[in-house]
């Protein structure tokens, strides 16, 4: 009978001592999961690649941006802008502005997938929505300094 207690009480301290040690090892993997990076748009550079053209942007500040850009036929356009910008989570950004020739650009910058999607209107006088249009483009996204 006593062989039976103590061989019972040694099986419910290991099975308690193995639950335990389960139960910190997936708490220590749940912190672990849960830990982002910390992703910084501000003062950085990045190289922009869409189907019809490339860019490299310059995210000054929260208030200021400078880009360029190089179209598949070797035309390049340079513009400073004030942005609008948020932070929309950890790792993705939105940046919106207004050229001065009236083009509206609105790109979301996901730094962890290294994508950007822009919405870009213009004036367009054969266009029946306000004399405006519209595109949607998505690209590549990557750090350059």
């Amino acid at each position: 009978m006593i062989t039976k207690i103590v061989a019972f009480s040694f099986l419910s301290l290991v099975c308690l001592t193995a639950c335990n040690s389960s139960n910190k090892a997936e708490a220590q993997n749940v912190e672990q999961n849960t830990k982002t990076e910390n992703y910084v748009l501000l003062g950085k550079k990045a190289k922009l690649t869409y189907p019809e053209f490339e860019a490299e942007v310059h995210y000054i500040s929260d208030r200021k941006l400078h880009w360029k850009t190089l179209t598949n036929q070797g035309k390049v356009a340079e513009g400073d802008e004030e942005v609008s910008y948020k932070q929309l989570s950890s790792t993705q950004f939105l940046i919106n502005w207004i050229e001065s020739s009236g083009m509206s650009v609105s790109q979301v910058v996901d730094m962890e997938k290294g994508r950007v999607t822009a919405f870009i209107t213009y004036g367009d006088e054969n266009s029946s929505r306000g004399k405006r249009s519209s595109n949607l483009i998505e690209g590549k996204w990557m750090i350059i300094n």
